[in-house]
């Protein structure tokens, strides 16, 4: 998914909130990039409310020093399964974290083909530290990218399909 490498490097990250005119449908995109002398990466989480209908979308766009970049898209998913809130929580399998992960920068291990999210840690009695990773591990002669989100000692994945060449 990433190629090696090391270097100074920059990440950013924005929210985007757009309602239709009649108030019920919502749209809302959270991007983050990040920038280095090896590799270039754009991952961006849309969540379209619409009335009782609600899906999300995600795409990622990775471009290292050595090859064509390569776009990965997550195809419709019901928001019961992930979803971005207004506020900028990734809510997936319906557990919020109560945090604008738009906020977050995104660090990219390229060695480990593993993009970051956190760690984030709640300001609340017994505190608990969440963590999103993306990353993507070979099965037999294709790649298998998942989702996985960690909350203290409790780990969730969604598996993101399998990718053959």
């Amino acid at each position: 998914m990433l190629a090696s490498g090391c270097g100074d490097s920059e990440a950013s990250s924005w929210l985007e909130v757009e309602h239709d005119d009649a108030g019920d449908t919502t749209r809302v995109t959270a991007t983050w990039t990040y920038r280095s002398n090896e590799v270039d990466v754009d991952l961006t989480l849309v969540t379209d409310y619409s009335g009782m209908d609600c899906v999300t979308t995600a795409r990622l766009w990775v471009n290292d020093a050595t090859s064509a970049p390569d776009t990965y898209r997550l195809e419709a998913t019901e928001c019961a399964t992930l979803a971005l809130t207004e506020e900028g929580d990734i809510v997936l399998r319906e557990s919020p974290t109560g945090h604008d992960w738009s906020s977050e920068s995104l660090r990219v291990d390229t060695g480990r083909s593993r993009l970051d999210l956190g760690p984030w840690t709640a300001a609340a009695d017994g505190a608990i530290t969440y963590r999103f990773t993306l990353s993507s591990s070979p099965c037999g002669s294709c790649d298998c990218p998942r989702l996985t989100r960690r909350a203290g000692s409790e780990e969730s994945s969604l598996d993101l399909g399998r990718r053959c060449d």
